[in-house]
């Protein structure tokens, strides 16, 4: 009986089984050797899955504090579909997959692209908010200055590569959990929110928490490219919507 039982394939674990046990026990380390067309199947299930699992909370939680987001409609508004869908599910994708889930691995140059992009994209969005002339020279000097602050942070990492790589290794529950909660204020801005709701921020943000936690474990497991391409799905279903108003 012990031989048998030492002979007896463990059997794999379901996919959401994996997904759950990774909320509470993220590992830095889980990977696949899965091919590209079963990890491609894997995301469309866990695509599928939070199409639903967020269009009914979603609903809830937007109908109970009268919550509103419009970012798809105002991309939208009197622009070519084509464009809408670049914007949404190819540039977005990319820059926040960038900025919130690339240092979930660490390497110096993930560290140095994420804080480079993260810079151009809030400067690039204050140039683009408050400034009236000059455009175009305003946002070269800001793509200049972000690869000039990601040189610098990638060179800071690289020197200090053994002791960020440990912290890394030590605090990696800490970083994917921040990643999550940071990645769902991110999204507030696109949020039209009544005054008197504002305290419940926490629960209104949960369809993001939800999909920060996710494409986190798509991002580590089957790694960064896969990451983007969930992203883009989970975007084109609001573009499609917008699309048939």
């Amino acid at each position: 009986m012990g031989k048998k039982k030492d002979l007896a394939v463990k059997k794999p674990k379901s996919r959401i089984s994996e997904l759950i046990d990774f909320l509470f026990h993220p590992d830095m380390n889980m990977s696949t050797n899965q091919s590209l067309k079963e990890s491609l199947k894997d995301v469309l299930y866990y695509f599928v899955l939070s199409v639903l699992l967020v269009s009914i909370i979603g609903l809830v939680i937007f109908t109970v504090f009268s919550v509103q987001n419009s970012v798809i409609s105002d991309l939208s508004a009197g622009k070519p579909l084509f464009r809408t869908f670049l914007i949404a599910c190819l540039l977005l994708p990319v820059l926040e997959e960038a900025i919130f889930r690339l240092p979930l691995k660490y390497k110096p140059l993930n560290l140095a692209i994420s804080i480079a992009v993260l810079y151009w994209g809030t400067v690039s969005y204050l140039i683009l908010t408050h400034v009236n002339k000059d455009f175009g020279l305003h946002q070269m000097l800001c793509l200049l200055s972000a690869i000039l602050i990601g040189l610098l942070i990638f060179y800071i990492a690289r020197k200090n590569s053994e002791n960020l790589s440990k912290f890394w290794v030590n605090n990696f529950k800490l970083i994917f959990y921040s990643s999550i909660v940071l990645f769902g204020l991110f999204h507030v801005q696109n949020l039209e929110i009544p005054a008197e709701n504002i305290y419940y921020i926490p629960i209104i943000i949960v369809p993001w928490l939800i999909g920060g936690h996710i494409t986190g474990f798509i991002r580590i497991k089957y790694g960064f490219f896969f990451g983007v391409v969930y992203h883009g799905l989970y975007n084109l279903f609001p573009v499609l919507l917008a699309s048939t108003n």
